[in-house]
């Protein structure tokens, strides 16, 4: 998924491949070995079918920043997520499940493409080339039949990029804040999630978007920025107020520098957690009937940077005050058991005044 600034040519050093990069194929390996496995969940399943499209394959291979050593693309990622997943999710199942995947690895460079061709032979694909893995050697916009255009200028309200660095103090969350909403519409996605990854040595900044028509894929991708989230970016609200975004800084990584980093991911996530029990609250307290667990996060996930885990430390929390109690699907009594789906969130018979926890808090 490489940018134009790298190049490959037939018997030349692999192009360098800078850190934040390689954060974004980490996020991208993790996010299929955990979407893939969410999707395989049903024990008795005998097979599954999936397609995965590269739209910027590149040449599949770079040299390190650092180290010189050769790092693998995202063409890569994807067949060994894959082959990884579909390993773990066999090792207790009685009935194995085989993962049937077609991958489409589009490149537009016609060096980039036949690099890529040769990296997957010498790796021991070559006798899947055509058969489930595929080369082609064009544009994404022409392989794809229905692109959605986002028509950019008028989404920025008709202002140019150098315009709006320039003029907007928070440049970073007006731009965010005008195309969202414009890819948003034109692709109909049901749930988004948003990752802002910063490279601090000055080559490009990157937005990983995700969207699904599922909660639940939109959950495995908001887990995905926690677990690799060393700063927090703190755009608006930490709960239920967009925008917030999660940002990855290749200095503050741990496993690259072999130095303790500042690391703001607790901070962030308690701070998630306060905000979302003072607006859940008031969410519950506007039903008599309450609602569950399913349909308070289907329906405001969208708008807060937590995952379902949080979601349900924030109502634990609530739920430790006696401000809501949580009514088990399996009993119909209240529980302060695990939190599930389809357990209703609700008023509890005895109840404390809102104004009593918030004075507790002043």
């Amino acid at each position: 998924m490489p940018r134009s600034s790298y190049d490959w040519e037939p018997g030349k050093e692999f192009p360098i491949i800078q850190q934040h990069s390689v954060a974004k194929h980490e996020i991208l390996r993790a996010y299929l070995c955990a979407y893939i496995r969410t999707l395989v969940s049903n024990p008795n399943r005998e097979e599954f079918r999936l397609v995965l499209v590269d739209g910027f394959a590149g040449g599949g291979v770079y040299r390190d920043v650092g180290t010189k050593e050769e790092v693998l693309g995202s063409p890569f990622i994807m067949l060994e997520a894959a082959r990884e997943a579909e390993a773990n999710i066999n090792v207790d199942r009685r009935k194995p499940v085989r993962l049937n995947i077609d991958y489409y690895f589009i490149e537009i460079k016609r060096a980039a493409a036949a690099c890529l061709r040769s990296a997957l032979m010498e790796r021991g694909y070559g006798a899947r080339l055509d058969r489930d893995i595929f080369v082609f050697e064009t544009s994404f916009e022409k392989k794809v039949d229905e692109l959605a255009k986002t028509g950019i200028s008028d989404a920025l309200r008709g202002r140019s990029f150098d315009d709006i660095k320039k003029s907007e103090r928070d440049w970073r969350l007006f731009i965010q804040a005008c195309l969202y909403r414009e890819l948003v519409e034109q692709c109909k996605a049901k749930y988004y999630t948003l990752f802002f990854i910063r490279s601090s040595g000055g080559h490009g900044d990157y937005w990983l978007i995700h969207f699904s028509q599922m909660a639940r894929a939109r959950d495995v991708m908001t887990e995905i920025h926690w677990e690799h989230n060393n700063h927090f970016i703190h755009y608006g609200g930490a709960g239920l107020e967009m925008f917030d975004a999660l940002g990855y800084v290749p200095e503050k990584d741990d496993e690259r520098s072999g130095q303790s980093a500042l690391f703001c991911f607790d901070v962030a996530r308690a701070r998630s957690i306060h905000q979302l029990g003072e607006q859940i609250a008031p969410l519950i307290y506007a039903d008599p009937d309450g609602m569950t667990f399913a349909e308070l996060f289907s329906t405001t996930c969208n708008l807060s940077p937590a995952s379902a885990d949080i979601y349900k430390s924030a109502i634990g929390e609530l739920r430790g005050h006696r401000e809501i109690e949580v009514v088990s699907a399996a009993t119909g009594k209240p529980t302060d058991g695990r939190i599930c789906e389809q357990d209703r969130i609700r008023v509890p018979d005895q109840r404390n005044l809102f104004d009593s926890r918030k004075s507790r808090r002043r």
